[in-house]
């Protein structure tokens, strides 16, 4: 699975990445993820399968999702907040389906 995370500077959401990678390898979920600024992220939305926004730049999901032809959902507050991996990597397979 390959997921972007997407917020204001692509800072916070590398902090969440790092925990989404931990997760996966300890419990073998195949994943690719990476964390982008918004200003940037338009280069790089056909890299992957959907797209997951921070909830600080959620009022942009729209824009974003008539940018990119991806999935696109905004990341829970409390998720993003504690970091809770499982639930994010859970929100990004939910949206696949």
């Amino acid at each position: 699975m390959k997921v972007m995370l997407v917020c204001g500077a692509g800072v916070s959401t590398s902090i969440l990445m790092k925990k989404m990678l931990d997760y996966a390898g300890q419990n073998n979920i195949d994943l690719e993820v990476k964390a982008y600024g918004f200003d940037e992220a338009v280069d790089y939305y056909d890299q992957y399968e959907c797209v997951l926004v921070g909830p600080q730049i959620s009022y942009r999901l729209n824009e974003i999702k008539s940018i990119c032809s991806k999935p696109c959902a905004a990341i829970n507050s409390i998720d993003y907040g504690m970091g809770n991996a499982g639930n994010v990597i859970k929100a990004a397979q939910n949206l696949l389906k």
